[in-house]
């Protein structure tokens, strides 16, 4: 093997993002900062995933739009080049075929397209296209590294889950592999261990993509979560990098209050600081079940219900398509604001008067909370949000989940919605003690981002390592 020393200086990276809010916002936030770090930087995606931005890229990133394929291909209905865009979920493995018609043309321009830049140092892509981690190594001899979007934690925790299968012999069990001892049942695992999905064969594609990847990127930083990251890449054996909180690459405001908004959707975000403006210092409750949570009606009665009963004012993001807010809210005037649809949620969250943050624990919402500073009322959905709640309650301790999420829970009533709220905002000892912590570990995101920061030196370490990988 030889070092690959004439990409040594400024690597061409080029970047494919998965076609979803949840991975394009931090993978286009991580291609910021690679090309303000030194590298050049090709993000390949559609016309309708290319960000909007009041502020000028770094002159070493740029965008390489292609079409996505017609609906006369997909079956899918027009305009649906994103999973937040399908009219219902139903939709979401025709999403994933229909993205699969993308590898011609993306293969094309790896191979023959680039130009004027050189050819490309290594691909960093997203989970929905695990088949570019097997592209003819023979032809593009180059690291393929994997962002899926997940914690260290949830990544050695499902590694070693894979490996011991403890969830195929017991319900109730300790997460295997851990530093920490964290209890959790089978019916909370993310859906790539169920057998019986119906999207099985999806997730064993994805599933083998990041194994034959040579290296995995985490939106993370060591000090949130010691240890995770290094044991990680030792039980895999693949080089393993920290390189968030990537939302903290958003430094001009507008950009910040535009960050994740598609087109004219969404709200005034003048509208939701002025609200803000006018609350008290950490006296409001952003509630916010991410881009694709959506609650039942009867729930989402509950929720607004428990909203009202706790005391505190709240910003409850309603996504287009959810349940609406209770008409009983009506009457609680300037307490509450519902926000429909898209929302500036950098913003909301940097905001003095936030004082707690209602969150599905995505892991996106988890790192950009813990990056702000702020303590959180934990209430997921799905997915990997079981496992980052674990984190963020049992392991870092600045939040509490709402109803204690009992395996037989049911609704989760508005009384304990109401108590949840006020232990993360109420000002006794335990809701002060979540938000020292909070607080400290904002201040730890912040130095982390620095240059001589953890974050900092692994994005650098990063660069260095695609420039010096070794080629055939």
């Amino acid at each position: 093997m030889a070092e690959n020393r004439e990409a040594r200086i400024a690597p061409h990276m080029v970047v494919i993002p998965w076609l979803a809010q949840g991975h394009l916002i931090p993978m286009l936030d991580l291609a910021r900062l690679l090309a303000t770090a030194g590298a050049n930087v090709t993000v390949i995606t559609t016309a309708a995933n290319v960000p909007l931005s009041t502020s000028p890229c770094p002159a070493s990133l740029r965008f390489c739009v292609i079409p996505f394929p017609c609906p006369s291909l997909t079956g899918l209905p027009p305009g649906c080049e994103n999973i937040d865009s399908l009219p219902t979920h139903r939709l979401a493995g025709p999403f994933y075929s229909a993205a699969k018609l993308l590898r011609g043309r993306i293969e094309h321009l790896l191979l023959h397209g680039l130009s004027p830049l050189r050819p490309p140092s290594c691909l960093l892509f997203g989970i929905g296209f695990p088949w570019l981690a097997s592209l003819a190594r023979d032809v593009l001899p180059i690291p393929r590294l994997v962002f899926h979007g997940f914690s260290s934690f949830t990544h050695l925790a499902s590694h070693y889950l894979h490996a011991c299968k403890t969830h195929e012999r017991a319900y109730n069990f300790f997460l295997p592999g851990l530093p920490h001892k964290v209890e959790i049942t089978r019916s909370k695992l993310p859906v790539f261990f169920d057998k019986a999905s119906e999207v099985r064969s999806v997730y064993e594609e994805i599933r083998e993509g990041e194994v034959a990847a040579d290296g995995v990127v985490v939106n993370s930083f060591e000090e949130l979560e010691p240890k995770y990251a290094a044991m990680f890449a030792e039980a895999t054996g693949k080089k393993v990098w920290t390189v968030g909180p990537v939302s903290m690459c958003q430094r001009e405001k507008l950009d910040v209050g535009l960050r994740g908004r598609k087109g004219s959707s969404g709200v005034d975000v003048d509208r939701c600081k002025r609200w803000l403006d006018d609350r008290e210092i950490g006296s409001v409750v952003y509630v916010s079940f991410g881009s694709m949570g959506r609650l039942e009606p009867e729930q989402t009665v509950e929720l607004g219900m428990g909203l009202v009963m706790s005391g505190w004012a709240f910003m409850w993001v309603v996504r287009e398509g959810a349940p609406p807010p209770p008409v009983e809210l009506e009457g609680v005037g300037e307490r509450g604001i519902a926000v429909r649809g898209w929302s500036p949620q950098l913003m909301v969250l940097s905001h003095a008067a936030l004082g707690g943050f209602l969150t599905h624990c995505g892991w996106n919402s988890v790192v950009e909370g813990v990056a702000a500073g702020v303590p959180m009322v934990t209430w997921p959905l799905g997915a990997d949000q079981y496992l980052n709640e674990k984190l963020v309650v049992e392991v870092l301790k600045v939040g509490v989940e709402v109803g204690g999420r009992k395996e037989d829970e049911g609704l989760v009533r508005r009384e304990e919605v109401a108590r949840a709220v006020e232990r993360v905002m109420g000002r006794g000892e335990e809701g002060n003690e979540m938000r020292r912590r909070a607080k400290e570990l904002a201040d730890k995101a912040r130095r982390a981002m620095e240059r001589s920061g953890s974050s900092g030196l692994s994005l650098a370490q990063l660069i260095h390592d695609v420039a010096c990988w070794p080629v055939a």
